[in-house]
């Protein structure tokens, strides 16, 4: 009798969450977003390149707050404790929480925080970061995005140690937003 009723419970709390994030989501300012493409190249003493998919929540939006998700191939160098440098790859994700300075219909400018995670065959690596960035709007439904960072990152297992850098990166992202996703004077 208990589990049947525990189970009609639960049954139920799912229908509420569920019902909840229909309610959510029927708005269609969260439908706002942008999603496209980056590249990105690292700036300084170790090479870093990536490749990947770009979400972001407010690229053409006067909105005060944007966060950017970014997941990526990316490809580096190190050089270990003997000075001998090696290759490495693997997935990255970043995110990017950015608080707007400057927005107009014609470009988005913001800057803030970055949370870095990375797997390099079997190995973590884990940053933080500032970034500052903007958005180009060079059509109706289009954005180009082009973001200036500097990330402290630290990996571990790499070389048999714990290793850590610092790195300067250069990234350009080419956005497609949704209908809901343009300047809107006086937001």
């Amino acid at each position: 009798m208990k589990v049947r009723q525990s189970r009609a419970w639960t049954l139920r709390g799912l229908a509420v969450i569920l019902l909840g994030v229909v309610v959510l989501f029927s708005s269609s300012e969260v439908w706002a977003h942008g999603l496209g493409v980056h590249f990105s190249e690292g700036i300084g003493e170790n090479q870093h390149s990536q490749l990947g998919l770009s979400w972001d929540t407010s690229v053409a939006m006067n909105r005060a707050f944007n966060y950017r998700l970014n997941l990526g191939y990316e490809q580096f160098k190190l050089d270990d404790k003997f000075g001998v440098e090696e290759k490495f790859e693997g997935w990255i994700l970043e995110n990017t929480f950015g608080f707007m300075i400057l927005a107009n219909e014609n470009l988005r400018l913001w800057a803030g925080p970055q949370l870095v995670t990375g797997l390099y065959e079997s190995d973590l690596g884990i940053g933080i970061g500032m970034s500052l960035g903007i958005n180009l709007h060079i059509g109706e439904s289009s954005s180009l995005g082009l973001t200036l960072g500097v990330r402290r990152s630290e990996y571990s297992g790499i070389l048999d140690t714990s290793d850590h850098e610092t790195i300067g990166y250069l990234r350009m992202d080419l956005f497609f937003r949704t209908t809901n996703d343009y300047f809107r004077s006086g937001r």
